[in-house]
């Protein structure tokens, strides 16, 4: 793959459960560029918002079992007519919100918010302290809301953090010079959601990253993890956020014009090899999630959203 246009990024990494940012990368040079694009750039988010739907529509009453048919949708709003489409331009029949999620359909997210009530959602975003008014709107769905790196990667990690919004941030104190402490920062805490809904959302979250390292050749993964990509119209932001129990990190790649970085430019292939090459040079020592005592796991075919326990690809486990 190589961009033909001069692209540029940033990088977050922070503690899931304090917010304590542990690496910031703003650009690729700062002597060449000063703007720090991990605080200050805004970009569309792209389908890393999708997991915020999923959560609205487990909190109105579905689970990952649920389906719904992917095929061809008019949405009429206000009086417009909207006719979104997958990315593939291809269509899939049944298949279970695992299923919807994991692949980032855009038409069973669609249906999925429009399930859960567009209010809803946009309330809900807006809890997971992403920046408002948010206009409830059927397109959010596929994530067309504008944020800085640190207002994604916070968002997500509520995800990794069991429903619990945690503020990233670089400063844990001031000293004078005497080394008597003058300020201690108090990051926000809020819960956003239950932990029976951010579990869920996470447990399908870690599908979708078993299935890049795979593609990447790396089955013996050392710590569980949860992952989302995403990516902007005419390929202009690609997005990968993921975390294991002890980290999470975001990343973004695009030009600070906004324009296209080209074609066949996706997250899997550009900056998950990043987040892929960071992880691998730590040694967890949790390695594990710790899920919500009250869900129990079930294996489903997630097409048909039915129990099963075969052993092909069709079959996933789930948290219900």
């Amino acid at each position: 793959i190589s961009l033909m246009v001069d692209a540029d990024g940033g990088l977050i990494s922070l503690n899931p459960q304090t917010g304590e940012i542990k690496a910031l990368i703003g650009g690729f040079d700062y002597q060449t560029s000063k703007w720090n694009r991990a605080l200050q750039a805004r970009r569309q988010m792209g389908s890393i918002f999708k997991p915020i739907v999923y959560a609205a529509a487990l909190q109105a009453g579905a689970n990952f079992a649920h389906t719904e048919i992917d095929e061809p949708i008019e949405v009429i709003f206000q009086g417009q007519s909207w006719k979104p489409r997958n990315s593939t331009r291809e269509y899939g029949g049944e298949m279970s919100y695992a299923k919807a999620l994991s692949f980032s359909n855009n038409i069973i997210t669609i249906k999925a918010l429009i399930n859960a009530g567009c209010k809803n959602v946009a309330k809900l975003a807006e809890k997971f302290q992403l920046p408002g008014p948010i206009n409830p709107y059927p397109s959010i769905a596929l994530g067309c809301i504008d944020t800085t790196l640190s207002e994604a990667v916070g968002a997500f990690n509520v995800f990794a953090n069991h429903g619990v919004y945690v503020e990233p941030h670089y400063l844990k104190w001031i000293k004078d010079e005497w080394g008597t402490k003058i300020m201690q920062f108090r990051p926000k805490q809020i819960r956003v959601i239950e932990s029976q809904i951010s579990d869920q959302v996470a447990k399908v979250l870690g599908i979708g990253l078993k299935r890049f390292l795979r593609k990447n050749g790396k089955v013996n993964f050392q710590s569980e993890g949860i992952g989302k990509t995403g990516t902007t119209n005419d390929s202009r932001t690609c997005w990968f956020v993921g975390s294991t129990p002890e980290l999470t990190t975001g990343l973004y790649l695009g030009c600070d014009d906004n324009s296209a970085l080209g074609k066949y430019i996706y997250p899997v292939r550009t900056i998950f090899p990043i987040w892929l090459d960071i992880y691998e040079q730590l040694t967890p020592s949790e390695q594990k999630f710790n899920y919500d005592s009250n869900l129990k796991p079930i294996k489903i075919d997630w097409n048909t959203g039915q129990p099963s326990n075969n052993t092909d690809e069709d079959t996933v486990e789930i948290l219900v």
